[in-house]
């Protein structure tokens, strides 16, 4: 069968985008192509394609089934999309894939757009769903599919995917991505073992049953790293697992089994990674570094005991600065993530994550000092922050206007999140409306300075200033009788000196 995968534009300021390879498409093709199928690649938000040459290339090609990758920030332009090519397209059939459509299905194909939804992996699902509309069977046997039968919804049981028994990955985009500058992606395991309230990915990796982590050899690991190396020499690796290391044991184990092949084969390679801060121990990343690690991507989070523990995190303030301190002895380069606006954050604590970023991480990407914390679909904190969860009208009318866009505040967004927790604490109206609105305009005045003047002017100096009027102006709300309780819980200092 011809079968088209798509991922779409994503919305986002050029300046702070971080764009590479579509990983999940090339394996899919891979898996696709195993099976007999034509496969066609097209990823839009690599190239900076608009949905008007997307549907001209998709005419050319004419395929019958049209696989979506759908992420929450892309959810306007996904949807729009699937309207367009329903329309330009004759007889083509529409699959969306990714966390979200894994999270609300019956939306998706609600919208009268989208034809079949893969839940989970869709390693197996597409491959089986190809070939079950090629030789016109049943769809019953499709793992993980959700379609709409003669009496309404239907869904079948997820598969598991052993990842050891998956091809490499098609490499129809790493040549477009290198030349644009992005390091090479690669993927040694899926899944992550942590328990983490705002994180989607143990109930997208865990819907299927079996372990949430899963990790392919070591020496299936290398080989592919070492054909990489050949095939784009002096392009960066970035493994791009939920978390590389994996569990206590077996994890760490493997990993250094990686760094020791690897010095074995003499393998000139620079590569990068993500973990949790409770994996980073010297014994482990010593001969990681030996090997050619270069960076590593570290959830923080907070530098505030109690918001890592309203998070779920498993980790603490102390664990956090051992792991800088660890990774700085060994040379290697830190990114740091963090949610530094959550419901528990105060302007102290916001305070000495700057301070942490600008002495023990040089060269972060200024982009963290944005983030703040979003329900998201299929977790807890999206669960107890917004019970209602995304509607199917925001998703049929694809009116989702930057719902999730992690660099770019958006001031209903945020009045959205706060008023959510206004009525979990029985309150609603002001002044809500008015915190988001001033909290939008803060971040958003902070990032067009950045934008302006450089990423590394000052930029923490800026913050500070900018937070410090903002706790000035809701010190006095959070005094007002009539305020009741507002959702961050803001310092009365205003100034570093009160600090010290």
């Amino acid at each position: 069968m011809r079968v088209a995968l798509l991922n779409p534009l994503l919305v986002q300021r050029p300046r702070l985008r971080w764009t590479g390879e579509h990983l999940g498409l090339e394996s899919l093709a891979a898996a696709l192509r195993q099976e007999g199928h034509e496969v066609s690649l097209l990823d839009a938000d690599l190239v900076d394609m608009r949905q008007s040459d997307v549907l001209r290339s998709l005419e050319s090609k004419m395929p019958a089934l049209l696989g979506i990758s759908v992420c929450q920030e892309g959810l306007h332009e996904s949807v729009s999309l699937a309207r367009a090519a329903k329309a330009a397209l004759d007889d083509v059939r529409i699959c969306v894939g990714g966390h979200l459509p894994s999270a609300k299905p019956q939306a998706f194909l609600s919208t009268g757009h989208v034809d079949f939804v893969c839940t989970g992996e869709g390693d197996l699902s597409l491959p089986a769903l190809a070939s079950a509309l090629e030789m016109r069977q049943g769809l019953s046997e499709v793992p993980g599919l959700v379609w709409l039968g003669p009496d309404g919804a239907r869904q079948n049981a997820r598969q598991q995917v052993v990842v050891g028994d998956l091809p490499w990955p098609a490499r129809d985009l790493t040549g477009a991505a290198v030349e644009r500058g992005a390091a090479v992606f690669m993927s040694s395991s899926r899944g992550c073992y942590g328990r983490c309230s705002f994180c989607s990915i143990r109930a997208f990796y865990g819907g299927s049953g079996g372990r949430w982590w899963r990790a392919r050899t070591p020496i299936d690991t290398v080989s592919e790293m070492a054909d990489l190396v050949g095939r784009f020499p002096g392009t960066p690796i970035v493994l791009v697992d939920d978390n590389f290391i994996g569990p206590p044991g077996i994890g760490p184990a493997r990993a250094t089994a990686i760094a020791d092949l690897i010095a074995a084969e003499c393998i000139k390679v620079s590569f990068s990674i993500s973990c949790r801060v409770t994996d980073v121990e010297p014994g482990l990343f010593e001969p990681m570094a030996r090997a050619g690690l270069r960076k590593v991507f570290l959830g923080f989070e907070s530098f505030e005991d109690d918001v890592l523990r309203e998070l779920c995190k498993g980790t603490s303030v102390a664990a956090n600065l051992r792991a800088l301190d660890v990774l700085r002895s060994t040379g290697v380069d830190i990114n740091p993530s963090l949610i530094l606006f959550t419901p528990w954050s105060t302007l102290a604590g916001v305070r000495r994550a700057f301070d942490v970023l600008e002495c023990r991480t040089p060269g972060y990407d200024p982009a963290v000092l944005f983030s703040r914390l979003w329900p998201l679909e299929n977790t807890s904190v999206g669960g107890e922050l917004s019970p209602s969860g995304l509607a199917a009208s925001d998703i049929r009318d694809a009116a989702c206007r930057g719902f999730y866009a992690p660099m770019v505040p958006v001031w209903d967004d945020i009045l959205r999140l706060n008023e959510a927790l206004g009525r979990r604490r029985g309150q609603t109206g002001a002044p809500y409306g008015a915190f988001a609105r001033e909290l939008a305009s803060t971040f958003s005045g902070i990032l067009e300075d950045v934008e302006a003047n450089g990423p590394r002017a000052n930029v923490v100096a800026r913050g500070l200033d900018a937070w410090s009027t903002f706790a000035r102006k809701w010190q006095e709300v959070c005094q007002s009788p009539s305020a009741g309780t507002l959702p961050i819980a803001l310092e009365c200092t205003t100034a570093r000196g009160d600090e010290e």
